[in-house]
């Protein structure tokens, strides 16, 4: 009789899913690192050991926080920043209205 492979899963394929991750205590400006939110989870300053799907989105979270800290100290014009602007604007600093708000509600 042919042995049959039921699955059955051992704690250290578990442990291959998972990896630590690091939240910096201070961010570029010295201060404290705020505390990253995944729905209801709260990942705050430290090691932490997640799911390798979860450890991509934290990491990810940590580096846009440190390149949003740096676009800042830029002694040169924030082009990227800039673009968006222009691009996307914003109704309240040009001061245009919506002159009738009823064709725009439907």
């Amino acid at each position: 009789m042919a042995k049959v492979d039921l699955g059955t899963t051992s704690p250290k394929t578990d442990e291959r899913e998972k990896r630590w991750v690091y939240v910096p205590e201070r961010d570029v400006f010295d201060m404290p690192h705020p505390t990253i939110r995944v729905n209801l989870l709260e990942f705050p300053p430290g090691k932490h050991f997640v799911d390798a799907e979860l450890a991509d989105f934290i990491e990810d979270r940590v580096r846009l926080k440190y390149e949003g800290d740096i676009r800042v100290m830029r002694p040169t014009q924030d082009y990227k920043s800039q673009d968006a602007m222009n691009r996307f604007g914003t109704g309240s600093r040009t001061g245009s209205l919506i002159k009738n708000p009823d064709q725009v509600m439907g």
